[in-house]
């Protein structure tokens, strides 16, 4: 019987550790710099600003799943900004790896294409996290967004 005990408290333990080392892994949008309260990218340019910057990001209106679209981010402000990356991830859930460079189009402009892997317990509710690399370091903005029907 002590026996018993002993193996459902260390399976209980096992268990518990698991469970918090996976939730402290779960991507939070609050962890960016800023977030998006009011504006939504889809359809409309959102801004956001910090650290002396702004950035402005374009998602399509409609966006599908497992579907190629376009996106587009503008920064102003920045000094020399060297890099601008994008992720996409769910607060809670772990996605896997979403992460695209975007590429210059111009002084401040920058673009990509990208593609949102199927949430298998059908949400819609997604974070865009913008990262722009520059001389005084990197910024990070969340903009939340919804997709539609996969």
């Amino acid at each position: 019987m002590n026996r018993n005990l002993v193996a459902a408290a260390l399976l209980g333990l096992a268990l518990g550790s698991a469970y918090a080392w996976l939730s402290s892994r779960a991507p939070d949008p609050l962890a960016a710099d800023v977030v998006a309260e009011e504006c939504r990218p889809t359809g409309n340019p959102c801004t956001l600003a910090a650290d002396g910057g702004e950035v402005t990001l374009t998602l399509p209106a409609t966006l599908r799943t497992l579907q190629a679209f376009d996106l587009e981010a503008e920064t102003t402000g920045f000094r020399e900004v060297s890099r601008v990356m994008v992720r996409f991830d769910m607060t809670g859930m772990e996605m896997g790896e979403n992460r695209y460079p975007l590429e210059a189009e111009g002084e401040d402009s920058w673009s990509t294409e990208a593609m949102l892997p199927v949430c298998t317990a059908d949400r819609v509710d997604w974070f865009a996290e913008v990262t722009v690399h520059h001389a005084a370091g990197m910024t990070r903005f969340a903009f939340p967004f919804e997709v539609g029907e996969r």
